[in-house]
């Protein structure tokens, strides 16, 4: 019996943009995926379907297949299924259609190579028809009843004896991580659930990314201390400006007049770069004559005034025909979250704030405007 996984992963999305591309300890949701579905003993072949080539370059690199999805099936209202039975019947166009399917969610970041195994196990043992993965739960749930504020219960009588938890039968709540079924199946039923239908519990933390706040309470679950460098050359190096070429402090003069401090050791660092041939950017929400004044001292490209980050790199990297995983990251504030999860490696100084630093995949031991970029520079040339 051949089974295989599907990921769908949309390069849009509302809560928060290239999301399937953000990082939880140091590696994307959308590798995260592909990694355990490869690790799992039962999957012989891994499909991203998206319409991001962003998303599909670093899906091939973590040994997944791409099926490129139509632009009228990459819209916010079109479903899982839609892709899923586009993906299958791509599928059934060369011959390779598969008995079984493990249907994965690139949000659900903790799912394990087990987790996978476990909802297809059944399908295979002729159990279920099609299973899920689930958590128990003996919560007692409410209903609003309306306008009158008042509330009945679902899963209890809420006017009968109190029951303990222990007697109460366990319900399950579905986590969103992964599904299982049979592909022909599911053709003709364009339904996740088919027949016998199996809730599987899982065994790994149910957790769904959804906003900033996921994103950041996810990382925090990670244990930073063991996360690997990137195992592919750096081919850019994109900096903030304040906090990173500088200590973040500025003077201001009685006329109004502002500078500010600099390290001689970062311009050597750069001067370094850029004779390895490594292109250096640096990119500030300051409009101010001081920072353009020093990209040009360093002969580095700068884009400052940008209120948008994410847009103004996301353009440059097309301009200079790179990939995110291609570039390192350096920034130290929230302006920077951004790039920084999207980054190949991203990268605070010492003094980096707390939201930042909780996902980067490097803490440098120097602060801003204190030889940070020179640190980096450093530890660039023998990654």
């Amino acid at each position: 019996m051949k089974c295989v996984a599907i990921i769908p992963a949309r390069g849009g999305s509302k809560g928060l943009v290239l999301k399937n591309l953000r990082k939880i300890g140091g590696e994307r949701l959308v590798v995260r995926a592909v990694k355990a579905a490869l690790e799992s003993a039962l999957i012989s072949h891994v499909y991203v379907s998206t319409d991001c080539p962003e998303i599909a370059h670093v899906s091939r690199n973590a040994g997944a297949r791409v099926i490129a999805r139509p632009t009228n099936l990459s819209e916010d209202e079109c479903s899982s299924e839609s892709a899923i039975q586009h993906v299958l019947s791509e599928l059934g166009k060369n011959g390779e259609m598969p008995d079984f399917v493990a249907f994965l969610q690139c949000t659900s970041p903790f799912t394990t190579p087990g987790d996978i195994t476990n909802v297809l196990q059944p399908l295979l043992e002729g159990r279920a028809e099609s299973t899920f993965l689930a958590v128990p739960s003996h919560g007692f749930l409410w209903r609003s009843n309306g306008s009158d504020g008042g509330a009945t219960g679902i899963n209890h009588d809420h006017l009968g004896i109190r029951q303990r938890r222990q007697d109460r039968e366990p319900e399950y709540r579905e986590t969103g991580a992964a599904y299982g079924f049979g592909a022909a199946d599911f053709l003709k039923q364009q339904n996740r659930f088919i027949g016998r239908v199996m809730a599987v519990e899982s065994r790994s933390v149910p957790f769904d990314i959804d906003d900033m706040r996921d994103l950041l309470q996810a990382n925090d679950t990670v244990q930073r201390a063991k996360r690997t460098t990137p195992n592919r050359p750096i081919k850019a190096l994109v900096t903030d400006f304040d906090g990173v070429h500088t200590d973040g402090k500025v003077a201001v003069s009685e006329d109004g007049t502002e500078t500010v401090r600099c390290s001689r050791r970062d311009g050597m660092g750069i001067e370094i770069a850029r004779k390895q041939g490594l292109p250096v950017l640096i990119l500030s929400k300051e409009k101010n004559p001081v920072v353009e004044m020093r990209a040009r001292k360093l002969r580095v490209e700068c884009i400052h005034g940008c209120d948008d980050k994410l847009s103004a790199l996301s353009a440059w990297l097309r301009e200079k025909e790179l990939h995110w995983d291609d570039i390192a990251y350096v920034g130290d504030d929230i302006n920077d979250l951004d790039c920084l999860q999207l980054a190949g490696l991203s990268i605070c100084p010492a003094d980096g704030v707390g939201r930042v630093k909780s996902c980067c995949d490097l803490h440098l031991n120097t602060a801003g405007g204190e030889g940070c970029v020179r640190e980096v520079i450093d530890y660039i040339g023998i990654v």
